[in-house]
């Protein structure tokens, strides 16, 4: 080993002193045999010389005449600094004894403590802040709420008064860290701010001071404003406390309800009547019928008595909201108007003032017509009661009866050329009921001729005139359809 020859050169070494300072006497550890000078330990490997660590001598860290196994930690060389450190004072705020965590190697005074993002990060006005205002007692379980720090700030604003008006002491919903002023709460995310309220003062809607969960209906404020109204007065009218339906931020006046539509649309006269008129006993319940509202018009028509003619109560059916006349019941949506209806009196067809379920076939009205024809008999042929068959509105006749009718009683159309004929060519006289074959058929139907042609040979011939001359037992009973 190298201190069994040079051990009398490790004990005159005096810059450094290695006896005096203890250095080892593993002398390769820093000579090489090319001389004592320069010297080759390098400190780098077991602990980097940095700072003012570069310029300490070796005995400043080793004055224990410790080299191997020497600690590497800050506070084995500097306890003492720690112990005595006043700004802040370490001890008393139970800092931590890692001092790399705040400290490198240049100075003490050069704060470098990095974790502070990690569990409060310093922006704004914090940034700026000294150790000791946020630690003042200590690093250990210092508060990570604003009011932890803050509260004497809170108790001490006065514009507003935040005691006063019993602001909640979450400072950041208001403020940021760049300063108290301007504060930020953003209103519109919990209330926008519109019209009046953007002018009044948080007092005038918070006065019993609660801010987190304050109600947000309009009445909860506004119950006063409510009770006092006379224009309308809406507690005798049972108004809806839903303020907003009429009344917007910027003025109580004018009202505008925006809803109207779509329960009731408000035209014609509507349109100008007061909210009273239709809600005079409140809102609810209101009627959305004509005569709800207006059955005393009905009951005093004077024009025509509504209640004497049986009108019925739809008061749509015949009127229209810009005014009660001219009425304009449409009666071609329930039966059309035309001929001899047109000009009818309603009372005609309505006797006994029934409008309700009056008749809409032809027969319901004129079932006392069909009854008394007598040309012809409507009963004795035992003919239709659609009278629409065979007469128009426009009067009873002319009447077309249709040939295909006829041809149920006597054939005129076909084979034979009874359809060419008129019908008094067979009807002599009004009755229709009156008619005879031999009328017409004259000459090789004279009656002696027929008689002489039928009697031997039909049973059924009737062999008098008489007999020929009722249609039912004469030609007919065996040409029952004018044919051959």
């Amino acid at each position: 080993m190298c201190d069994g020859c040079h051990h009398p050169d490790f004990v005159k070494a005096k810059e450094p002193d290695h006896v005096g300072e203890g250095y080892p006497t593993s002398c390769e550890t820093c000579h090489t045999e090319k001389g004592w000078d320069p010297s080759s330990f390098d400190h780098d490997k077991s602990w980097p010389l940095t700072g003012d660590h570069a310029l300490a001598s070796c005995a400043s860290c080793h004055s224990d005449k410790v080299y191997a196994g020497k600690s590497k930690l800050c506070v084995s060389c500097h306890q003492d600094d720690y112990d005595g450190a006043g700004d802040p004072d370490h001890v008393t705020l139970g800092l931590p004894t890692t001092c790399a965590d705040c400290h490198g190697t240049q100075d003490w005074a050069t704060n470098s403590f990095t974790g502070h993002a990690a569990i409060w990060p310093l922006v704004g006005k914090h940034a700026d802040a000294t150790c000791q205002s946020c630690h003042a007692e200590g690093y250990k379980g210092t508060t990570t709420v604003c009011d932890g720090c803050h509260h004497p700030d809170f108790v001490k604003a006065k514009e507003p008064d935040h005691v006063g008006e019993g602001y909640p002491t979450s400072c950041e919903t208001c403020h940021t860290e760049t300063g108290w002023d301007p504060s930020s709460f953003d209103h519109d995310k919990s209330w926008p701010l519109t019209g009046d309220h953007a002018l009044a003062s948080c007092a005038s809607c918070h006065s019993d001071k609660v801010y987190a969960g304050k109600s947000k209906l309009c009445v909860s404020c506004h119950q006063k404003d409510y009770d006092e109204t006379t224009e309308p007065d809406h507690g005798a009218l049972g108004t809806p406390l839903t303020c907003q339906v009429c009344h917007g931020t910027t003025d109580w006046a004018p009202a505008q309800f925006g809803g109207h539509d779509d329960l009731w649309p408000l035209l014609g006269k509507h349109a100008d009547a007061t909210c009273e008129s239709c809600h005079a006993t409140g809102y609810a319940d209101t009627p959305t019928t004509c005569d709800g509202c207006h059955h005393e018009d009905y009951l005093g028509a004077e024009s025509v008595d509504h209640v004497a003619k049986g009108f019925p109560l739809t008061c749509e059916k015949c009127h229209a909201e810009t005014g009660w006349t001219p009425a304009t019941f449409d009666h071609d949506l329930v039966w059309p108007l035309t001929g001899a209806h047109a000009p009818a009196a309603c009372e005609s067809c309505h006797a006994g003032s029934v409008y309700s379920g009056t008749p809409t076939t032809c027969n319901g009205c004129h079932a006392p017509d069909y009854a008394s024809a007598t040309s012809p008999s409507h009963t004795d042929w035992n003919l239709s009661t659609e009278c629409q068959t065979c007469h128009t509105t426009s009067a009873w006749p002319p009447a077309e009866f249709p040939a295909s009718v006829h041809n149920t009683r006597f054939l005129i159309s076909g084979n034979t050329n009874h359809k060419e004929f008129g019908c008094t060519d067979c009807h002599k006289t009004s009755s229709y009921a009156d008619w005879i074959c031999v009328s017409c058929h004259t000459g090789k139907h004279e009656i002696n001729k027929m008689n002489a042609k039928h009697l031997g040979d039909v049973s059924k011939y009737a062999s008098t005139m008489a007999a020929a001359a009722t249609p039912d037992l004469g030609c007919k009973s065996c040409h029952p359809k004018g044919q051959e």
